[in-house]
C-alpha cells in the first residue's frame, strides 16, 4: 500500500508542487519530456493553503487554469503567464508579480480564472 500511494504522490508532483513553508504553488515543475505528457489536463488536484487546481496545458505550457480557494488565503503561483485574473462573478482581481510568482488575495469559496 505504501508503494501504491507513494507512486501516486510522485505522479501528482509532475503536475503541481506545493510543499514546505514557502507557500508557493508550482505548475508543471517536473513534467516528463515524453511526448505523451506534452498535452493534458488535470482536475481537482489539491495544493497547500486550501487551493484546488484545475488546469490544461499544451506543449508543456499551462494555457488554462482555475484556482478554487477553500480557505481564502493569499495565492502564489509559479509556472503560468498571466495577463488578468477574474473570479467566478466576472470581477477582475488585482494581482502582483513577485519574484516570478503571480500573487493575489482570495476569498473562501471563490474560483479564480487566470488568463
Amino acid at each position: 500500500i505504501d508503494g501504491n500511494f507513494g507512486a501516486t504522490a510522485g505522479i501528482a508532483e509532475f503536475f503541481v508542487q506545493s510543499h514546505g513553508d514557502e507557500n508557493i504553488i508550482r505548475l508543471l515543475p517536473a513534467l516528463p519530456t515524453d511526448v505523451a505528457f506534452a498535452n493534458g489536463k488535470i482536475k481537482g488536484i489539491k495544493a497547500r493553503n486550501g487551493f484546488e487546481i484545475n488546469m490544461q496545458w499544451h506543449n508543456a505550457k499551462v494555457d488554462q487554469i482555475s484556482v478554487i480557494s477553500l480557505f481564502g488565503k493569499t495565492c502564489r503561483i509559479i509556472g503560468v503567464d498571466c495577463k488578468q485574473i477574474k473570479n467566478n462573478k466576472g470581477q477582475q482581481i488585482v494581482f502582483k508579480n513577485v519574484d516570478g510568482a503571480i500573487v493575489f488575495q482570495t476569498q473562501k469559496g471563490e474560483t479564480y480564472n487566470l488568463e
